[in-house]
């Protein structure tokens, strides 16, 4: 349904339209570290306070640690699903758990997808099934048009209704649409851009 859509000028303005939408002055935003750099700096921009979470010697991340962090203070929480660069993945107990914990201290859960399409699993019900929830996804990373800057906001009706308002008037571009479309309704590239991934992936390990 178009109401739980908002397409973007890449997920990075999907981000910032979602610290802008739901972060506070002075509050908390709390995401992993090592993770992708423009959280930190949006935080920055927008006068919110960065929380990052370190991870474990072995590349762990301790979801304890991140359950520990949320607090009265906490207005958003990111989990990256693969996240990028140490590549982690979270069980569906484990997210869960995290969007329980921010639902209770009145947060929204961010579940950035960029790099979802790297491994089988996504977490889009999550964010279709509670309302405290949003997802993003990009079209630069594995669909391979990231200069035609294409991404998107996925959740429920509500909250995808607060980022549109604040949504600037021609922010996203003709052409990228229609690339993007097209990726859409020919799942059978999308099939062959995983399969060279993965052979690519092989290779470099070997």
């Amino acid at each position: 349904n178009h109401d739980n859509v908002y397409v973007t000028n890449g997920s990075d303005h999907g981000i910032r339209v979602l610290l802008e939408t739901f972060g506070e002055p002075n509050k908390e935003v709390i995401t992993v570290s090592p993770t992708f750099e423009i959280y930190w700096v949006c935080c920055n921009l927008l006068g919110l306070k960065h929380k990052p979470i370190s991870y474990n010697e072995d590349y762990t991340i301790n979801i304890k640690d991140i359950l520990e962090t949320i607090t009265s203070e906490t207005r958003i929480v990111v989990l990256l699903n693969p996240n990028s660069p140490i590549g982690n993945l979270y069980t569906e107990e484990e997210v869960q758990s995290v969007i329980d914990k921010a639902q209770d201290v009145g947060a929204i859960v961010i579940l950035d997808e960029a790099y979802h399409y790297f491994y089988d699993k996504t977490f889009l019900d999550f964010a279709m099934k509670n309302d405290n929830v949003l997802l993003l996804r990009t079209f630069s990373k594995l669909m391979s048009i990231a200069g035609c800057r294409v991404g998107c906001v996925i959740g429920n009706s509500e909250l995808v209704h607060y980022v549109k308002n604040s949504r600037l008037a021609y922010e996203m571009n003709s052409v990228g649409l229609l690339f993007a479309e097209r990726l859409l309704e020919h799942p059978e590239i999308i099939k062959s851009l995983i399969e060279k991934e993965r052979e690519g992936k092989a290779y470099l390990i070997n």
